[in-house]
């Protein structure tokens, strides 16, 4: 199955929060973001009931070309933010259940 990676999804992770003793108080560090191409359709009604529970969730699926185990705290898809309900790493590729925010 060939698939076209023509969306975007962007991984972000906060920067450290640290004590810096020149200024005397707390700085934030700067986020790091990581911008991946990705494959992104709406996942059946079928398959959200069945994984999910309830059919009124609007559930994206965002397919990545290569297994990504990265860390983050946020997620964009096509620059919207998302949350992620499910996660699965298969050899060749990482799926992402993502719900809008």
């Amino acid at each position: 199955m060939v698939l076209r990676y023509s969306d975007r999804v962007t991984f972000i992770k906060a920067g450290e929060e640290g004590y810096d003793p020149t200024t005397g108080g707390y700085t934030e560090g700067d986020e790091v973001k990581v911008t991946l191409p990705c494959n992104l359709t709406d996942a059946g009604l079928e398959r959200v009931a069945t994984v999910f529970g309830s059919v009124s969730k609007q559930i994206k699926v965002a397919r990545l070309p290569r297994p990504f185990h990265g860390q983050f705290d946020s997620i964009l898809a096509n620059g919207r933010p998302m949350k992620v309900q499910k996660s699965i790493h298969h050899r060749r590729q990482s799926v992402f259940y993502l719900e809008g925010v």
